[in-house]
């Protein structure tokens, strides 16, 4: 328990309980991480909205960065998820509740199955917990949707300055070599 007392928490600074910035700053680094990753998604697609596709070096394209980025967002999210259900759980048990519980909160800190199966039992009784679930039941459906947001459409360009031609043979074997044309 996080923010119990120093006999529960562990941590001890000067005799006092420890700051909640002391005791949930990776959590704080990965909400950063979070709205970074958001950010970064938006100004690698905005400057290229309805222009050609950009030819980087090193055969990256805008859907491998967003790839990059999205994968970097679930792994955040998913962490700050993660240990927000480990502490509510400890919230949850501050009264009776049966123990099969205390499995169903450590499960949905853990992926899809246990998420839902925590939405299930808890049935919007606790409000914040359901959203824990939630979320991670999100970051784990993100990836299809992501790749969605980078559309290429296909343009015909005429170029003034080409001519059109189609090539043509004159002779055919019956063997199907090409002899050449003129040639019987």
């Amino acid at each position: 328990f996080r923010a119990g007392n120093s006999q529960t928490s562990g941590n001890y600074k000067d005799g006092q309980h420890s700051t909640v910035l002391h005791n949930w700053w990776l959590e704080a680094v990965y909400c950063i991480v979070v709205v970074c990753s958001l950010v970064a998604i938006v100004a690698t697609i905005y400057p290229y909205d309805g222009k050609p596709i950009p030819q980087w070096p090193y055969h990256l394209s805008i859907n491998t960065l967003i790839a990059i980025y999205t994968t970097v967002l679930k792994a955040a999210m998913l962490m700050i998820t993660a240990e927000g259900l480990s502490q509510l759980k400890w919230v949850w048990f501050s009264r009776h509740r049966p123990l099969e519980d205390l499995t169903r909160y450590d499960m949905a800190s853990r992926g899809l199955w246990g998420s839902l199966r925590l939405l299930w039992t808890l049935r919007g009784r606790d409000i914040v917990a359901s959203i824990g679930a939630l979320v991670t039941v999100a970051a784990l459906v993100i990836d299809p949707f992501a790749q969605q947001v980078v559309q290429a459409y296909t343009y015909s360009i005429a170029n003034p300055k080409a001519q059109a031609s189609t090539p043509r043979t004159n002779v055919y074997s019956e063997l199907g070599q090409h002899i050449g044309a003129g040639i019987d």
